[in-house]
């Protein structure tokens, strides 16, 4: 006999918001923090209302004005979960979980708020939280960090005015809150931004890299692409019918603007990409693999003593999916950090050859080239304009790429 399903209504974590949740009769019942003594109570008055009523508890009244911060949070998260939202190539992107963590102090302090309760005042109050709880945890938060999280809670209440969650006034009333300028507490850290690598601390790390990733650096510095551009660089994805080849990734950083990314190869880059081009067009061209085979083939070479027969079958039968088929950002970025320390230099990373190039261009070139190789695009541009830019861009390919 299969076991009876309980009556008793299940006391549950929400984990996206962290709140204690009971559903009754189809009806999701918010209860506060979960495992606090004030949600066991109101879970505890729930239920026993349900066992006396019977088989249906008529849910609350939920008019716009008492709907909760909380229960804004739960809606908006239900929202990007089931649309989809913030995914990219079917994994999520990193913007899902910064969100959650800008959310979570919003949650903590004013999570039983009536949503149309909370104003400037609050949101001030939410972003002092955030800067204090930091500092006690012995770090100091950046500014452009406050900023970009205060930003995404003005962005949920942005969302639930569309959604007719909250009268509009509420999210025009956070609009307000401008961001911390810089100077304005010393709470918080400054950001120096990305800085440019001189070619000469390059030249230095590139003897202590192996050659595929060193390849990635050397068409990185020629090109000004973005790191994620370099690492999953396909055959497929170069034309190379003309003096300059053109490079079309099938997923980049702002292809969710409908924007569409172009990078120019010049006789200099196209060195650089010669030895990798694959036969099969699907395969990227830079991948660990790729360092694996010729690190083993190192060691084989230097061997003194053969290969037993059984080295030799574990050697065929070696599964290769335990390295990936390209670099990640971070494997790219942990191999350059290890040769820049082993060469003695100081220590860079992948993105500031991006602006180590940008400096490049800007200063033979001026301003408007910089903006063109680098891909920089702004609303207002027009058709006239960015056929000029084009052009711009072919020359400098040319002559720097």
């Amino acid at each position: 006999m299969p076991r009876p399903k309980s009556l008793t209504p299940k006391y549950r974590l929400h984990k996206p918001t962290g709140q204690a949740v009971v559903r009754i009769d189809g009806h999701d019942h918010y209860l506060g923090k979960h495992g606090s003594g004030e949600s066991k109570e109101r879970y505890g008055a729930l239920v026993a209302d349900f066992l006396t009523v019977g088989s249906r508890l008529e849910p609350e009244p939920d008019p716009r004005g008492e709907r909760t911060v909380n229960e804004v949070i739960a809606a908006y998260w239900e929202h990007i979960e089931k649309s989809g939202r913030y995914m990219k190539n079917g994994q999520p992107t990193s913007e899902r979980s910064w969100i959650r963590d800008s959310l979570r102090p919003l949650c903590a302090l004013f999570g039983e708020t009536p949503a149309a309760a909370f104003g400037p005042r609050r949101l001030h109050a939410v972003r002092t939280w955030l800067i204090e709880s930091s500092l006690s945890n012995g770090r100091k938060l950046g500014r452009g960090t406050v900023n970009a999280r205060t930003r995404r809670i003005v962005m949920l209440f942005r969302w639930a005015a569309e959604m007719e969650l909250v009268e509009p006034s509420v999210w025009h009333g956070l609009q307000a809150v401008r961001g911390l300028r810089r100077g304005e507490s010393n709470q918080v850290t400054e950001s120096r931004g990305i800085q440019a690598v001189p070619w000469e601390v390059v030249e230095a790390t590139l003897e202590h890299l192996n050659p595929v990733v060193a390849a990635m650096v050397q068409l990185q510095w020629l090109t000004g692409m973005r790191p994620g551009e370099v690492r999953t660089m396909r055959t497929r994805e170069i034309d190379r019918t003309g003096d300059l080849w053109v490079y079309r990734p099938d997923t980049h950083k702002n292809e969710h603007h409908d924007v569409e990314c172009e990078r120019l190869l010049g006789p200099r880059a196209q060195e650089v990409v010669r030895p990798f081009l694959r036969a099969d067009p699907t395969e990227f061209l830079f991948s660990p693999r790729d360092v694996e085979l010729l690190r083993n083939q190192d060691r084989r070479e230097a061997r003194v003593l053969p290969l037993w027969p059984s080295h030799k079958a574990r050697l065929k039968d070696a599964p290769r999916d335990a390295l990936g088929e390209c670099y990640s950002t971070h494997s790219y970025r942990r191999a350059v950090h290890r040769a820049c320390k082993q060469a003695g230099v100081g220590t860079w990373s992948p993105n500031q050859l991006r602006n180590s190039k940008a400096t490049e261009v800007r200063r033979q070139f001026g301003l408007e080239a910089a903006q063109v190789v680098l891909g920089h695009t702004y609303a207002d541009v027009t058709q006239v304009y960015a056929e000029r830019d084009q052009e711009l861009a072919r020359r400098v390919a040319r002559e720097t790429g």
